[in-house]
């Protein structure tokens, strides 16, 4: 069998771990990112210094056979060196974008089958209209197919304008009702053969395989208002927010 989505081998489950505590009720997502050829996984900042974890390694499920998805094993990514955070935040909003990546090793995750998105993955050219229809690849509560080991798919729409920082902070709102478990998880497009450029012109996607690629436009963070739970509306940081972390400039 072999799977062509690119957020199968990308996206990851995580748990916690701490020195005699495993945490089993509680997991966050998360996905891979390469840059200049190193390697990370990003995630949110509260997932990595949530007060409630203090987790010293988080513990990623991953495949080692891309063909059977049934044979995966447990990769376990630690949080600090000599007590100093590993993680990268943003080098100007700091703690304010619950955005980090953690480098890997290329090394130590050899033997694991993953996938990454990377800068050809973000949106540059497209348009995204209010209303768009996107996808948001993570665990919701932890529930996923853990015999193949596969995320799962909620469907979102843009809430607010897409190019417009909600308020702000360097995101923006979707529609969709999520849960806890999905913090951290990659929002994506949906492929289409019809675009908007960023001049208002619509464009026939002409190559056929990027009219069924998926963009990587966002990491989803928390609900809006957790006073108002029953708006389930969400808040997604910018994924142009990534490089810049990793660059730490």
């Amino acid at each position: 069998m072999i799977v062509l989505e690119k957020e199968i081998f990308a996206v990851s489950m995580v748990k916690f771990f701490k020195e005699g505590h495993t945490y089993e009720e509680e997991c966050a997502s998360g996905f891979f990112y390469k840059q200049s050829d190193n390697l990370y996984f990003i995630t949110n900042r509260h997932v990595v210094c949530d007060a409630n974890h203090s987790p010293e390694q988080l513990r990623l499920r991953l495949h080692v056979d891309k063909y059977d998805l049934t044979k995966n094993r447990t990769f376990s990514l630690p949080l600090y060196n000599n007590d100093e955070p590993k993680w990268f935040e943003h080098p100007i909003f700091g703690e304010d974008v619950d955005i980090v990546a953690l480098p890997i090793d290329k090394e130590d995750i050899s033997k694991f089958y993953i996938e990454s998105f990377n800068k050809h993955d973000l949106n540059t050219s497209r348009y995204l209209d209010l209303g768009e229809e996107l996808l948001v690849a993570g665990y919701p509560e932890g529930e996923h197919d853990n015999l193949h080991n596969t995320p799962i798919a909620r469907a979102a729409t843009i809430a607010t304008p897409y190019i417009q920082p909600f308020r702000g902070r360097q995101g923006f709102l979707i529609d969709s009702r999520l849960h806890n478990g999905t913090s951290g998880s990659p929002v994506l497009t949906k492929p289409t053969t019809f675009i908007r450029n960023f001049n208002g012109r619509a464009e026939l996607v002409h190559h056929h395989i990027k009219s069924f690629k998926k963009y990587l436009i966002g990491v989803h963070s928390e609900k809006f208002d957790e006073r108002y739970p029953e708006l389930d509306l969400s808040f997604v940081w910018f994924a142009s927010l990534i490089p810049k972390i990793i660059e730490r400039q």
